[in-house]
């Protein structure tokens, strides 16, 4: 082109179709010419991250997860273009498979606290980005904790005398009985 060809950009939603204007004002050896092509803005790739404390959690007991959800970029890219929102919106998490919870994504940042599993032995957790309208859905790799037996309770017998109560108990007990002894013979 000559210098005289333009193109107009839509603003919209990554993952949305775009409308993509391209028009030729024309020249004296080419007419004038616009065409609308449509394409698909791409979401920013995200990476989620997790930890778990206690590690290893405890049958039973409270077990916080830590999630973040980053950004995915390339270098060539980030230079060039608007760097996307932080990622927004839902994490979500399950044991083996089996959903456990949610938590709201704030700053690319959520925390669930739950009750360890009942079930001692290997669990394997996994948390899932929902995405948003500039960012991909994502999963953590899988976090296995081995989850301990809750401490059995012991149930030993508690004096309810010390040595001063038990003489003292006795000494009145005694006394009762041989002052019922002495009474009954009178």
């Amino acid at each position: 082109m000559n210098g005289a060809g333009a193109c107009k950009l839509t603003p919209g939603s990554a993952g949305t179709a775009l409308p993509l204007t391209v028009s030729y004002s024309g020249d004296p050896a080419f007419q004038t010419t616009q065409d609308v092509q449509t394409a698909n803005a791409l979401k920013v790739g995200s990476v989620v991250s997790m930890t778990a404390t206690p590690n290893p959690p405890i049958a039973g007991k409270p077990l916080t997860f830590a999630v973040t959800v980053t950004q995915m970029q390339a270098r060539a890219l980030k230079a060039k273009t608007k760097a996307a929102p932080l990622p927004a919106g839902v994490v979500e998490f399950t044991d083996s498979g089996t959903s456990i919870g949610s938590a709201p994504l704030i700053n690319g940042a959520a925390t669930l606290t739950l009750a360890a599993p009942a079930t001692p032995g290997a669990h394997s957790f996994v948390v899932t980005y929902v995405g948003d309208d500039f960012n991909a859905q994502a999963q953590s790799a899988p976090l296995t904790l081995a989850v301990a037996a809750a401490p059995a309770i012991s149930l030993s017998p508690v004096p309810l005398f010390d040595t001063l109560w038990e003489k003292l108990l006795s000494m009145a007990l005694v006394g009762f009985a041989a002052r019922g002894m002495r009474i009954r013979k009178a």
